[in-house]
């Protein structure tokens, strides 16, 4: 009998796999250790966690699922890249291809992670991400002593589990040499992610008395399934810095490149997280702006009843609904533009909101879509006028997802 992996891990490294003896499926959860061997950091309460390991350096993870006597014997393995962050929790998501499958028997699970600095002065194969394995001690801690392995990871464990016997394994993790994941020269590759957020329509950003019911966090979409998503272990928090214009601000490690979202979100029942994406671009003083939007919720609510009419979709659109806007250099609608998305389609509502029209944007310069990708760009025209090229965007699962396409003169 074989068990079957899920498309991703679920639970703390989130993952399940299927089989077809009881339990049908197990999941993999990290924990840390408190020594004596390897300990790991502790946090302000004194108990070991991931929040409690820094990680302003890149890093690389090599998952293995091999056969509990013959390492040549190997049922699963994936080098994944895991981005410099606050700490290390980003490590609760490494996505496993469908269709694995592992026997329902004994096997070692095996989880190592290196500094990607580290790896750079390694003598890795030509084309290799990471090493194909590594070395263990008696307890399944990472071996420390280079002179039998000369790499030695950051954090790492393999354990002995019998697939189909339990439904959850427990890696307890050993920071055999945690300091590679966080040090004075990735420290110093930080910037600011200064964000501010403004409301769609007039433009202006939010008031002080606005601001305080507000979650405003950083980072980029994953996916899972088909479905692009916003996950909150991979995002970072942005704290609010109080003032007559609120910015919302964090420390990351740098650089920051590709494309970026951020999501506001009220904390509130039934609310829906607004995203905004666009390509990083940081300044020189090492600061990056971000701008992020929050419409007025009786406009996205008017929008999805319109979008449910159209489509006979119940609920909010299952792959996250794209609000966009044309406006030109004065922040005035645009009226009449059509908008032609690299992929997917849009509506243009009428100004009424109560129907759609077929010859572009209303005098309200809106556009909506369903079914358009998160890379998206958004080529947009009208008399008189051109897009400055720079909207990026698309369907967030959950989320509204806001575009705003800028035009200026021919």
């Amino acid at each position: 009998m074989t068990a079957r992996s899920m498309p991703w891990l679920a639970g703390a490294l989130v993952g399940a796999l299927v089989g077809c003896s009881e339990p049908d499926q197990f999941g993999l959860r990290l924990t840390w250790t408190a020594g004596p061997a390897q300990a790991c950091p502790v946090g302000p309460t004194g108990v070991t966690s991931c929040t409690a390991i820094p990680m302003s350096c890149g890093a690389r993870a090599r998952l293995r699922i091999v056969d509990a006597v013959d390492d040549t014997r190997v049922y699963f393995t994936g080098c994944y890249d895991v981005p410099a962050g606050v700490d290390v929790c980003g490590l609760r998501e490494l996505p496993i291809p469908a269709g694995v499958e592992i026997p329902n028997q004994m096997v070692r699970i095996q989880l190592l992670v290196w500094s990607t600095d580290a790896l750079a002065e390694a003598d890795l194969p030509d084309g290799a991400d990471c090493p194909v394995s590594g070395r263990f001690d008696v307890l399944g801690y990472p071996q420390p002593n280079k002179d039998l392995q000369d790499l030695v990871p950051a954090l790492g464990r393999e354990i002995y589990f019998p697939v189909g016997q339990r439904e959850l394994a427990t890696l307890e993790m050993g920071c055999a040499d945690v300091a590679q994941l966080d040090t004075a020269e990735c420290r110093a590759r930080s910037l600011t992610v200064d964000a501010t957020v403004a409301v769609p329509g007039s433009w202006r950003l939010l008031r002080p008395d606005e601001a305080g019911d507000l979650q405003v966090s950083f980072g980029a979409t994953v996916e899972r399934g088909g479905d692009t998503l916003l996950l909150a272990s991979q995002l970072t928090r942005l704290e609010l810095v109080a003032g007559p214009d609120p910015r919302w601000q964090a420390e990351l490690p740098g650089p920051i490149e590709g494309v970026r979202c951020l999501q506001v979100f009220e904390v509130a029942p039934g609310a829906i997280p607004v995203a905004s994406c666009a390509t990083a671009v940081t300044t020189e003083a090492g600061v990056l702006p971000v701008a992020g939007f929050w419409p007025d919720p009786v406009l996205i609510a008017r929008v999805v009843t319109l979008v449910q009419a159209a489509t006979g979709i119940e609920g909010f659109p299952p792959n996250g609904l794209v609000l966009g806007f044309v406006i030109d250099r004065n922040n005035q609608p645009v009226v009449g533009a059509t908008v032609a998305p690299t992929f997917g389609t849009v509506r243009y509502p009428a100004l009424t909101l109560d129907g759609w029209q077929a010859d572009g944007t209303s005098a309200s310069g809106i556009f909506v879509s369903t079914d358009a990708l998160i890379g998206n760009r958004w080529p947009a025209t009208a008399p008189g006028l051109v897009d400055d090229g720079a909207a990026r965007g698309g369907g967030i699962a959950n989320h509204v997802t806001v575009v705003v396409v800028h035009m200026d003169p021919t």
